[in-house]
C-alpha cells in the first residue's frame, strides 16, 4: 500500500484522476514516478507500456519533423493558434457577467453528459475555460457561438464572427496536416476515422464540417476534429463524448450513401466500423472467386455486430459511471443542507431540503435503470445474434447485391405469401423457347423495392417535401408487394381469367393490384409476428396500410394529400412510368441482349417534385431528356414484338391457357380442410398462396382430361396449336373475343370450333399513349406537361395491331377448311 490511510489513498487517486484527465500526458508522469518506487516499479512499468501503445505518436513527438508544410503555412498556422488564444480568452470576458447558475443550466439541459463535471464549478470563466478546454477546437467554436447567440451578447458573436473569418485564409486542408487541431483529453471521449479518397489539397474546412453534418445530422456539433493526416487518401481524426455512441453509430449509419457519395470510403466509430468500401470490395472478390460459406458470412455478421454492442455497451458504461458522479455531488449537497437543517430549521431550507432528496431518488432511479440496459447488452455480446435479425443478401442480375436489413421488409419478405412468388416465373412459360426468361416474379419484386427506395430517399433530399421515414417505408413496402396477387404464369392466368370471365364484373378482381391487397390482408392475418412491427414503425399503423395498398392501385384517394407525389413512383397511371414498368424493361431487355439507353440511376439523380399548372405537387421529369423517355417506350415495343407476343411464345402461352380451362373443374388446390378448383382458389387466398407454376404437376397427375394431358405431352414440341391467321381490327372496333370466336364458328359450321379456337389480340405496348402524361421541368424551375409528345409512338407504326387466330387441332383439313373461311369478310 501506498498510504496506510484509506481516506488519504482516496485523496490521493482523486487527486491522479483530475490531473490525468486535465492532461493524459500526466498518465505518462505519474508512471515514471511510480517505476521508481520498488513496491510499484513493476505496475509502473506496465502503465508506461500501455500508455506507449494508446499514444505513440507521444513518445517520438520531438522527433518528428513535419516536412509538406511549407513555413509559411506553418506561421499561418501558428497565427490562427495565437487568434484562437485570444478570442477564447476576449469572450470569457464578454461572458463574465452571465449568471452562473443560467450558464449552468443551459449546458446542462444541451449538453447532458456535461452535467456531473460542471456540478464542482460555481464561477462563469471557471465552466467556460472547461467548455474551450474539452469541446472546442481551432476549427470548431460552435458550442461558444451557440453560448453567446443564446445569452444575445453581441460582442461575444463578433468576436466568433470575426474568428471565424480568419479560418477562411486556410485556402485547403494542406495548410493543416498533421497539426493539432483540439487538445482535450482522449481519456473523456473516443475517437471518430474518415478515411476520404479524395486530394486533401482539394479540401476545405468547409468541407470537413460538411462532412460531418452529413454523417451525424443534427449531433454534428458534439464532434470535434482533432487531427488530420495525409496519406494515399486523408484522415479526418475527430473525438465526441462517449455517451454519444449509439446516436452516433445509428445517424451515421442511416447516411451511409451521402458519405461515399462525398468521397469517404471507411467510416469508424470507437470500436466499430460504420462501413469500409475497402473490405466490402475484397469481400465480392472472395465471393467471384469462391463462394463462402454460410456459416462463415453468419460469424462475420456477427462479429461486426458485436463490436457495435460493445461500442454502445462503452457509452452505457461511461453515462453509468456519470449518474454515480452526480449522485456523489448530491450527496454532498444533501449532507451539507441536513447539517444547515439541524443548525437552522426554516421554510427554505426544508424546501431545498426536500427537492434535493426527490431529485436524488430519481437519479437512483435512472441509475438503476441504466445499470439494466448495460446488463441487457452485456447478455447481448455475449450470445450470437438470432437469424432472423440477419439481414437478407440478394444477389441481383441488374443492381448487384441488394442488401435488405429493416426488421419489418426481412420479415415480409420471409412469409410464406411472398416466398411463393418464386415459385411464378415472370415471363411464363417462356424460357422454353428462350433459356435465359427464367426469372420470378419474386426477383422482379425485389427490383421493385430497391428501386423504390432509391427513387423516394432522392426525393426525401428536397427538405421542403418534409417525406418522412414512415413515407419512405410505406413506398418500399407497396413497391415490395406489388406482384403478391399474380397467379401461375404471370400474364399468361390474366388471359385465362378473362377467356372464363367474359363479364369483367364476375371476375375475382378487376386486375391484379387488387388482387396483391387481398394477399396483403391475408399475410397481416396469418402472419402475427408482422402485427408489432407495423405497430414499431408504421406512425399510424391503419392509416399507413391503407395507404400501402393505394400506392399499388395506383389510386389517390386521400390518403398524405400533401404528398400525392408518392403515388407517381410504384404505379404510375398518369404517364405509366414507374418502378414496375422500368424493372421489367430493363430486365426483358437483358433477356434479349438488348442495349438500354435509359440509365435508371442518372433518372432518379434528375427527377425533381414542383407545384405544376394544377396547383399540385407533381414528380417531373428534366425537360431535354424527353428523347430518353420516349426510347425506353420504343424499347418495350420492341420487347413486346420479340418477347411477349412472339408467335412461339404466344403458342406455348395459348397452349397453358388451354390446359388451365380444361382443368378448371377439377379440385386440385388444399383450402385449409377442403380441396378446391384453380377457379374456386381466387376467391381464397390460403388457398390462392398454394397455387404456383407447379400447377402443371397438379394437372399431369390428377385431371383426367384428354385434351389437357395431350397438350401437356406436347408443350415441349409446340405441336397440336395451329396458328390460323390474323384478323386486322380497327382502333375503335366494338368486338371482343367472344364475337369474333362465334363469327368464326357462324362462318365454318363446324360442330364445337368455338371451343378449339384461341383468339390473341397483339399488344405493342402503347395502346393507351394518347391518355398518358407527363409534367417537365426548365432549369429555371419553371414546369410544363407532356402530352401528345409523351409516349409517342414512332411516326410510321400501326398502333391497331392484329388478332392472332390459334386452333387446337391436329387435324390437318379442319385447320385448312377453318384458314379458308376465316379470309372471308365478316
Amino acid at each position: 500500500m501506498l498510504l496506510p490511510a484509506t481516506g488519504a489513498a482516496e485523496a490521493l487517486m482523486s487527486a491522479v484522476q483530475e490531473s490525468v484527465c486535465a492532461d493524459y500526458h500526466n498518465l505518462e508522469k505519474f508512471a515514471t514516478v511510480l517505476q521508481k518506487l520498488s513496491f510499484t516499479a513493476a505496475f509502473g512499468t506496465l502503465m508506461r507500456k500501455d500508455y506507449i501503445e494508446k499514444f505513440p505518436t507521444e513518445m517520438n513527438h520531438d522527433k518528428e519533423k513535419d516536412t509538406s508544410i511549407k513555413l509559411k503555412s506553418v506561421d499561418q498556422f501558428i497565427n490562427v493558434r495565437s487568434k484562437f488564444a485570444s478570442t477564447v480568452t476576449d469572450f470569457s470576458q464578454e461572458m463574465s457577467h452571465i449568471s452562473p447558475n443560467l450558464l449552468k443550466k443551459y449546458f446542462c439541459c444541451g449538453y447532458s453528459y456535461l452535467a456531473h463535471r460542471l456540478n464542482d464549478f460555481d464561477a462563469t470563466d471557471d465552466m467556460l475555460e472547461l467548455v474551450c478546454n474539452d469541446h472546442c477546437s481551432l476549427i470548431d467554436v460552435s458550442l461558444l457561438e451557440n453560448v453567446a447567440r443564446y445569452f444575445k451578447v453581441d460582442k461575444a458573436i463578433a468576436l466568433i464572427d470575426e474568428y471565424k473569418e480568419s479560418l477562411q485564409e486556410f485556402k485547403s486542408l494542406q495548410d493543416l496536416v498533421n497539426k493539432e487541431l483540439f487538445a482535450g483529453s482522449p481519456l473523456k471521449s473516443e475517437t471518430i476515422t474518415f478515411v476520404v479518397d479524395r486530394s486533401v489539397s482539394d479540401y476545405t474546412l468547409n468541407d470537413v464540417q460538411l462532412l460531418l453534418t452529413f454523417a451525424f445530422k443534427e449531433l454534428a456539433p458534439h464532434v470535434t476534429v482533432k487531427v488530420i493526416k495525409e496519406a494515399n487518401s486523408f484522415l479526418v481524426i475527430c473525438s465526441f463524448p462517449l455517451t454519444l455512441s449509439e446516436q452516433l453509430i445509428a445517424t451515421a449509419g442511416e447516411n451511409i450513401e451521402l458519405l461515399q457519395e462525398n468521397g469517404v470510403k471507411k467510416l469508424t466509430i470507437g470500436h466499430y466500423t460504420v462501413f469500409d468500401n475497402d473490405e466490402a470490395d475484397k469481400d465480392a472478390s472472395k465471393k467471384a472467386k469462391s463462394q463462402t460459406s454460410t456459416d462463415e458470412e453468419e460469424i462475420a455478421e456477427e462479429r461486426d455486430s458485436q463490436s457495435k454492442l460493445e461500442q454502445i455497451m462503452i457509452s452505457q458504461d461511461v453515462q453509468l459511471l456519470n449518474k454515480e458522479q452526480e449522485l456523489i455531488c448530491l450527496k454532498k449537497e444533501i449532507e451539507i443542507l441536513q447539517a444547515r437543517v439541524e443548525e437552522l430549521i426554516t421554510d427554505k431550507a426544508l424546501n431545498d431540503y426536500t427537492s434535493l432528496q426527490e431529485k436524488y431518488k430519481e437519479l437512483l432511479k435512472e441509475k438503476e435503470e441504466l445499470l439494466k440496459e448495460v446488463l441487457k447488452l452485456r447478455k447481448q455480446v455475449q450470445k450470437p445474434l438470432e437469424r432472423e435479425n440477419i439481414p437478407i443478401i440478394f444477389e441481383d442480375d441488374v443492381y448487384g447485391d441488394i442488401v435488405i436489413d429493416h426488421p419489418l421488409i426481412v420479415k415480409i419478405v420471409k412469409t410464406r405469401q411472398f416466398q411463393r412468388l418464386k415459385d411464378i416465373k415472370q415471363l411464363g412459360y417462356t424460357y422454353l423457347n428462350i433459356p435465359k426468361a427464367t426469372y420470378s416474379r419474386l426477383q422482379h419484386s425485389i427490383g421493385m423495392y430497391y428501386l423504390a427506395g432509391k427513387y423516394v430517399k432522392r426525393l426525401q433530399r428536397q427538405s421542403d417535401l418534409e417525406i418522412t421515414e414512415c413515407d419512405v417505408l410505406c413506398v418500399q413496402i407497396a413497391a415490395l408487394c406489388y406482384n403478391l396477387g399474380f397467379g401461375p404464369f404471370s400474364h399468361t392466368f390474366e388471359i385465362f381469367l378473362d377467356e372464363i370471365f367474359p363479364n369483367k364484373d364476375d371476375k375475382p378482381w378487376k386486375g391484379t393490384p387488387e388482387a396483391s391487397v387481398k394477399m396483403i390482408d391475408y399475410m397481416i392475418k396469418e402472419n402475427q409476428e408482422l402485427q408489432p412491427l407495423f405497430q414499431k414503425f408504421l406512425e399510424n399503423p391503419e392509416e399507413d396500410i391503407s395507404f400501402i395498398k393505394d400506392l399499388i392501385k395506383g389510386d389517390k384517394r386521400g390518403h398524405r394529400k400533401d404528398k400525392e407525389f408518392l403515388y407517381e413512383i410504384v404505379h404510375n397511371k398518369e404517364s405509366d412510368l414507374d418502378v414496375c414498368m422500368i424493372d421489367y424493361t430493363t430486365r426483358d431487355a437483358a433477356v434479349l441482349g438488348m442495349k438500354v439507353s435509359f440509365k435508371w440511376r442518372v433518372f432518379i439523380n434528375r427527377v425533381r417534385v414542383l407545384e405544376c399548372s394544377d396547383h399540385k405537387l407533381h414528380i417531373c421529369f428534366q425537360e431535354d431528356d424527353l428523347d430518353i423517355y420516349n426510347d425506353l417506350f420504343r424499347t418495350r415495343h420492341s420487347i413486346y414484338r420479340e418477347l411477349y407476343y412472339l408467335r412461339k411464345n404466344r403458342i406455348v402461352a395459348a397452349m397453358i391457357e388451354r390446359i388451365l380451362i380444361k382443368s378448371s373443374k377439377t379440385a386440385l388446390i388444399r383450402d385449409k380442410d377442403r380441396m378446391v378448383t384453380v377457379l374456386e382458389a381466387t376467391e381464397s387466398m390460403p388457398a390462392y398462396t398454394r397455387l404456383t407454376d407447379g400447377v402443371l404437376n397438379l394437372i399431369r397427375s390428377f385431371v383426367n382430361d384428354t385434351q389437357a394431358q395431350v397438350l401437356l405431352d406436347s408443350l415441349d414440341t409446340l405441336k397440336l396449336i395451329a396458328q390460323i391467321g390474323y384478323i386486322s381490327v380497327g382502333p375503335e372496333t366494338t368486338w371482343n373475343i367472344h364475337d369474333m370466336k362465334q363469327n368464326i364458328a357462324t362462318e365454318t359450321k363446324i360442330d364445337d370450333i368455338a371451343d378449339s379456337l384461341i383468339i390473341d389480340p397483339i399488344k405493342t405496348g402503347f395502346e393507351n399513349h394518347r391518355f398518358y402524361t407527363q409534367h417537365y421541368y426548365f432549369n429555371d424551375n419553371k414546369t410544363g406537361k407532356w402530352e401528345n409528345e409523351w409516349a409517342k409512338p414512332p411516326d410510321n407504326m400501326d398502333i391497331a395491331a392484329p388478332w392472332r387466330i390459334f386452333l387446337v387441332s391436329g387435324d390437318m383439313e379442319v385447320i385448312e377448311q377453318v384458314q379458308s373461311d376465316c379470309r372471308k369478310p365478316f
